[in-house]
């Protein structure tokens, strides 16, 4: 069975949208290993299409000692294959050193870093018609004889417990239908206003549907903003884990995020 190493390190949303290229490695007999940052870890471990999870270390402040260990166990492994899907010199490093066979990933106008791509064995060009990012990572299986693009299969670790804990939080607020409005991310100046959350959740209330504002570490009061712009029509969710978060999307009947 043919080995390859998927080397999308963070963050999560990146992480979600290289899941379609695990699966179709999957599918096609490829054993697959992926290194990646501490949070997105939750929605890869355990996971039903990956045989063996590597944990890279933080990238600030970068542990040399950990790292180390890391390559010396992926070097071991003698992958066939190392795919960077995210085209920046740390993943493009963590490609090229851990000693597979072939190096891969997208050609130097594609990538975020360009420079990076020196440290490639093979590189390739986006073909025309390519206009989504998951499309994107699906592509660059095609130098290993996969055309999966236009595929969208998100394989992700599920139990019962996460399930459950989502469940007794609903009935607790006696929710059914609702819409998940995420105003946080990464990145402040790309987050959409919260009195313009307020004023979707508003819209959504006048066509039936009640809003959840869901939040990450460091984001409870910007859901308490959109909560109090939105008039009473939408509630500051209950705190999630990553992977109820995924459950609690999974019963949503629209999810909007910033």
């Amino acid at each position: 069975m043919p080995k390859a190493l998927v080397v999308r390190l963070s963050a999560i949303g990146d992480v979600v949208h290289t899941l379609p290229a695990l699966a179709a490695l999957h599918h096609h007999g490829w054993e697959t290993g992926w290194i990646v940052e501490p949070p997105a870890r939750p929605l890869l471990e355990g996971n039903p299409s990956l045989s063996r999870l590597w944990p890279a270390p933080s990238a600030r402040p970068v542990a040399w000692g950990v790292a180390y260990r890391v390559l010396a166990d992926l070097r071991a492994k003698e992958y066939d294959v190392a795919l960077d899907f995210q085209g920046l010199w740390k993943s493009a490093a963590w490609a090229r050193f851990a000693g597979a066979g072939r190096v891969v990933g997208l050609s130097r106008e594609w990538r975020r870093e360009p420079g990076s791509s020196v440290l490639l064995g093979e590189s390739m060009a986006l073909p025309p018609g390519i206009d989504h990012v998951i499309d994107e990572n699906l592509a660059l299986l095609r130098p290993l004889g996969i055309d999966a693009v236009g595929a969208r299969e998100f394989p992700l670790p599920a139990t019962a417990a996460d399930r459950d804990a989502i469940d007794r939080a609903l009935a607790a607020i006696d929710l059914e239908r609702f819409a998940i409005l995420n105003a946080g991310g990464g990145w402040a100046e790309k987050l959409w206003p919260a009195d313009r959350f307020g004023a979707l959740a508003r819209g959504l209330r006048d066509r039936g549907l009640p809003s959840l504002v869901t939040w990450g570490p460091g984001e409870e009061d910007l859901a308490g903003r959109v909560a109090a712009a939105s008039d009473g029509a939408a509630r500051r969710a209950f705190p999630t884990s990553l992977l109820q978060y995924v459950e609690l999307a999974r019963r949503a009947r629209l999810v909007v995020a910033g």
